[in-house]
């Protein structure tokens, strides 16, 4: 019996020491977390059909912002096309209609009104040659004006006045927005989009990169949203860190924190918190010092900028700025 309480004696402290080095080889060195390194990917595609006519790239391929990725078409929009530009020539024949309808409008109101005016004028001639032929038989006034004549005058005003109103309204009315405009107006932009979509153009890299996948291959045809191509920057910009739920670490949004690599001797760098998560999540296995051992932690994004020495998902370490 005395025997086995000094096995006990003796193994209880080996248990705790063995314990409390699991514990540690569990966790992030005091006051630091683990995270990894992540590139910004962007998943290129279009909101439409599209047939790929060209690809200029391959995976793994390193491009520049601005390169030549693809060269697509949409030849589905060929009949939308030929609409369009039936619907443009049909406007276009109104409104040239219609400014002709208004030129001519104008023609006929001056013809009208010189008409009526020269049969005033031949009537107002005829009866001042009989006045006058009276006026000299019976030795009257020669200044004098019949009645008729001045009555003949005042209608020849008052036609003046209507018929320049009358062409003087047909031309305001010709300045006035036309709808047969504003569909014209609209056709030529869907024609625009339509015309650059219909004849093929090219998909150029948002950004530095390597491309990470190319799915598609000259002549096929992908509907809208599939995937084209993919993008990974070429170096990491951000991190997600795992704080160990037993840490009491503070990291708050803006705080500067000092990011260097967990494994690599490599230069530390400056980065800054984006955001903390407010929900426990399970540790990414590869932070465990102790395979098959489940962690559990809270997500925090941090931004670091691009000219860093670390590679895309390098395990690093995280900590305070001292």
């Amino acid at each position: 019996m005395k025997n086995w309480n000094f096995f006990y004696w003796i193994l209880f402290p080996l248990a705790l020491g063995l314990l409390y080095w699991i514990n540690s080889r569990m966790i992030a060195r005091p006051g630091t977390m683990l995270g990894f390194a992540e590139s910004k990917q962007a998943d290129i595609n279009l909101p439409y059909d599209v047939t790929v006519d060209t690809v200029f790239v391959r995976a793994g391929q390193s491009v520049q912002k601005g390169q030549a990725l693809l060269r697509v078409s949409n030849r589905e929009m060929e009949f939308q096309k030929k609409q369009g530009e039936v619907q443009k020539d049909l406007y276009n024949s109104k409104l040239k209609r219609g400014a002709q309808e208004v030129r001519q409008n104008i023609l006929e109101l001056q013809t009208e009104m010189n008409t009526k005016l020269a049969e005033l004028r031949s009537k107002k001639q005829t009866i001042e040659a009989e006045s006058g032929f009276f006026q000299s038989l019976v030795g009257g006034d020669p200044a004098f004006q019949l009645p008729e004549v001045s009555a003949l005058e005042k209608e020849m005003e008052e036609v003046v006045q209507s018929y320049t109103r009358q062409m003087q309204a047909a031309e305001t009315y010709a300045l006035l927005p036309d709808e047969n405009l504003s569909n014209k107006k609209l056709v030529d932009q869907e024609m625009s989009f339509i015309e650059e979509t219909t004849d093929g153009f090219v998909i150029y890299a948002p950004f530095d990169g390597i491309v990470g996948a190319v799915p598609v291959a000259s002549g096929e045809f992908r509907e809208g949203y599939s995937i084209l191509t993919t993008l990974v920057a070429s170096t990491p910009t951000q991190v997600t860190g795992y704080i160990n739920e037993r840490e009491q670490l503070q990291f708050v949004a803006g705080d500067s924190v000092l990011v260097q690599a967990a494994y690599q001797v490599k230069e530390s760098i400056l980065g800054i918190i984006i955001s903390r998560g407010n929900r426990i999540v399970e540790i990414p296995e590869k932070f465990s010092k102790i395979p098959g051992v489940k962690q559990y932690g809270i997500e925090v994004y941090l931004e670091i900028p691009p000219s860093n020495p670390f590679l895309q998902k390098e395990v690093l370490k995280i900590g305070v700025k001292p």
